[in-house]
C-alpha cells in the first residue's frame, strides 16, 4: 500500500490479507511441525518470503495497469523472491548469512510499513486504520534489530529464536489480517457515507 486515498487504499485489502495470511501459516507450521524448530526456521522463513514477494509482484503489476505508483512494491517483491529462495534453498551459505538476508527483509518491510502508516496518519482520510500498519513495522523492525545484535549473539540466537519467530509470524499475521478485514469493510462503504460514520473503534 503506497497511496493514500480511500478507494486505492482499501483495495488493496486483498494483498494486506494474503501477506497476513502467509504470516500467520508460516508461523503455525513452526509451532505444529515435529521437526526441530531450528532445523527448520530458515526455510520456513523462506517460504513466507517468497510467497509475500509473489503477492508483492502481483500487486505492483495491478498498480502498473491502473497507471499507479508500482515500483517501490515490485522492489520489495524482487527483494522478497530472491531472499525467499536463498533461505528456502540454502545454497550453501551459511545459517547466519542467510538469517542477515531475513533481517535485511524485515527491516526494508517495516521501514515501508511505519513509511506508509505515517503517511497514511498525515495525509489520509482519518477512517483509514494506520495504527495496524504502524505496529506491523516496528514490530517487523524490532525482530530484524535482533537478528543482526552481533555475529556472535546471532549464532547463539539461531538455536533459541524458534518461539521469537513464531510470536512474530503469529503476531504479525493477526495484525494483518485484522488490517485487511478493517479495509474490505471500508471499500464496501458507499462513496457518499459521511467518513465521520464509516469509522468504526
Amino acid at each position: 500500500m503506497t497511496r493514500t486515498s480511500v478507494a486505492d487504499v482499501t483495495g488493496d485489502w486483498w494483498s494486506v490479507a494474503l501477506r497476513g495470511g502467509v504470516a500467520l501459516l508460516a508461523g503455525v507450521v513452526m509451532v505444529v511441525s515435529p521437526i526441530p524448530h531450528q532445523s527448520h526456521l530458515l526455510p520456513v522463513f523462506g517460504a513466507y518470503m517468497l510467497t509475500e514477494g509473489i503477492v508483492e509482484l502481483v500487486t505492483a503489476a495491478r498498480a502498473a495497469r491502473a497507471h499507479q505508483p508500482w515500483p517501490k512494491v515490485a522492489a520489495q517483491g524482487i527483494l522478497g523472491v530472491l531472499f525467499g529462495l536463498v533461505n528456502l534453498v540454502g545454497g550453501g551459505l551459511p545459517a547466519v548469512v542467510r538469517a542477515d538476508f531475513i533481517a535485511l527483509r524485515t527491516f526494508v518491510h517495516a521501514v515501508s510499513d511505519i513509511s506508509v502508516a505515517r503517511r497514511l496518519r498525515t495525509d489520509g482520510p482519518a477512517m483509514l486504520p494506520a495504527w495496524h500498519l504502524l505496529l506491523a513495522g516496528i514490530g517487523s523492525a524490532l525482530f530484524s534489530v535482533l537478528l543482526v545484535v552481533g555475529p556472535a549473539v546471532q549464532a547463539r540466537l539461531l538455536g533459541r529464536l524458534d518461539w521469537l519467530a513464531c510470536l512474530y509470524l503469529v503476531g504479525l499475521g493477526l495484525i494483518l489480517l485484522t488490517l485487511a478485514v478493517r479495509l474490505r469493510a471500508l471499500s464496501r462503504v458507499p462513496p457518499s457515507t459521511p467518513p465521520v460514520s464509516a469509522a468504526a473503534h
